[in-house]
């Protein structure tokens, strides 16, 4: 059975602890925070550079706490911001997965922020999401009111810091983090949570932590090796911070372009030939062509990726080290493929069965139909129509059904060897395997086991290094121009 006086004893115990673990601070405390006159004239005797810290969101918010004091000296509206952050900032561990010092790094708390793209970073994205939450939540531990007045610092154009260390306040010691402006050349401590303490004994800021030389406070003891890698992340207020697009330039295989790269945004740049090889056109990767002259200039304002193409090259998009390059190179020769843009030919784009009929059309030298064909989704209109009707009137295809050809599904590659089994029978070049000798034969449809057995003894067909031949893989361009260049050889050898 408790004590009736048990509950009042765990109330003060409680409220003891409380003011071990957090100390509430006083006036008599601090002693060596500077006069708010001297404060004042270092403040005002600082060369400004202000720095944005790049997220729109925090950036806005920012510009409306500072806006009030357009035209006043620093001092002032350091002053305003500082008082801001003491009036209107509660103290709370709410965003820790902790509630005890230090457990600065158990922050869990991001925030989906829009960065202006091509901005050099200013500060670690912890910064950043600390600043949003006490601006936003109103609440914050020691360490986040360090970070914000930092911020709002550093934002006004004075170098800033947030770092941690020891307090004492009379016997009590405890960890702590506050803000430094660097005035003078010194570093001066700002710690407006101490004074958001004092604020709540003597009812107004007293500002008896606004202005407390580091070099010579007694009170604060640094974290010297944790403040030195803090502050290494934060990029110096005077350092020049322009904003880069990075412009990416795609060359055709037998050139090299020169400019590009790292660009300033908003600023022209041009784009040329790195050799005596011209560009002959410009394109956007989506085959849009820019322009045609050899050179080409432009004003970046995002990152962007240009392609050129060089004189002499058919598409860009064919590296001089691909296993497909010289079959595309000949097959467009002899005009039996195009590509999917004036300089694009797409060679791991997937070839659908109207592609792959026609092909074999063109081989054949696009004969004239003699009939409209069965297949109801086959529209006379269809750039491949005249290719799938003779591709039927020549038993090279038969359909997916008696009226449906499905013209543009993927073809596979079990698929394209029947047609191309097909299409050398009505030339009269035949074989008589019967089985293939693939590692994956099992996964052959049972209509493709022949046609692949012969393709693969016409030659048409060697599948892949480890001996298999992925029946039912989606026939790439790249793939589809090399089968239809060894049925040429096929006819050639016959």
């Amino acid at each position: 059975m408790k004590k009736p006086w048990s509950k009042a004893v765990s109330l003060v115990l409680a409220l003891v602890l409380c003011l071990t673990v957090i100390p509430l601070g006083t006036a008599s405390a601090a002693g060596d925070a500077m006069s708010l006159e001297q404060v004042r004239e270092l403040m005002n005797a600082e060369p400004l550079y202000p720095q944005k810290t790049g997220y729109v969101e925090l950036d806005q918010m920012l510009e409306e706490l500072v806006a009030p004091y357009e035209g006043q000296d620093t001092y002032t509206t350091l002053k305003g911001l500082y008082e801001w952050t003491v009036n209107n900032i509660d103290y709370s561990w709410d965003g820790y997965s902790q509630d005890y010092a230090p457990a600065y790094d158990c922050f869990t708390l991001t925030y989906p922020l829009t960065y202006e793209t091509g901005l050099p970073q200013a500060y670690p994205r912890d910064m950043i999401d600390r600043a949003y939450h006490m601006l936003t939540a109103r609440t914050g531990v020691c360490y986040d009111w360090g970070i914000l007045f930092a911020v709002m610092a550093r934002y006004v154009g004075v170098e800033s810091y947030v770092h941690t260390g020891i307090l004492r306040i009379g016997t009590w010691t405890g960890h702590h983090g506050w803000t430094e402006l660097k005035l003078g050349g010194q570093n001066y401590i700002f710690d407006g949570q101490q004074d958001w303490r004092s604020k709540g004994i003597y009812g107004k800021i007293v500002y008896d932590h606004f202005g407390i030389s580091m070099a010579s406070s007694w009170r604060y003891t640094q974290e010297t090796d944790a403040n030195a890698k803090r502050d290494a992340s934060m990029l110096p207020v005077t350092d020049p911070r322009v904003r880069i697009a990075n412009v990416n330039v795609v060359s055709s295989r037998s050139g090299q372009v020169q400019g590009g790269g790292v660009c300033v945004w908003g600023e022209e740049t041009t784009l040329s030939s790195a050799g005596e090889l011209p560009v002959v056109g410009w394109y956007t990767p989506d085959g849009t062509a820019l322009s045609y002259e050899p050179s080409y200039t432009l004003t970046p304002e995002q990152d962007i990726t240009l392609c050129a193409l060089f004189e002499g090259d058919v598409f860009i998009d064919l590296p001089a080290n691909a296993w497909y390059l010289e079959d595309v190179l000949q097959a467009e020769a002899m005009d039996l493929v195009s590509g999917m843009s004036e300089a694009f030919f797409e060679p791991a784009g997937t070839m659908n069965r109207a592609m792959f009929a026609t092909l074999l059309y063109q081989v054949e030298g696009a004969p004239a139909s003699e009939t409209t064909g069965p297949f109801a989704d086959v529209s006379p209109n269809a750039w491949y129509a005249n290719a799938v009707n003779w591709a039927y009137d020549n038993g090279v295809v038969h359909g997916m059904s008696d009226t449906e050809f499905a013209p543009l599904s993927n073809v596979t590659r079990e698929q394209a060897a029947t047609m191309m089994v097909q299409y050398l029978e009505q030339q009269g070049i035949t074989s008589s395997a019967q089985e293939p000798e693939f590692t994956d034969e099992g996964d052959i449809s049972e209509y493709a086991r022949q046609t692949l057995a012969q393709a693969q003894d016409l030659g048409l067909v060697t599948g892949y290094e480890d001996g298999s031949i992925r029946p039912k893989n989606t026939l790439t361009r790249a793939e589809g121009v090399a089968l239809l260049m060894n049925l040429l050889d096929c006819l050639e050898a016959a």
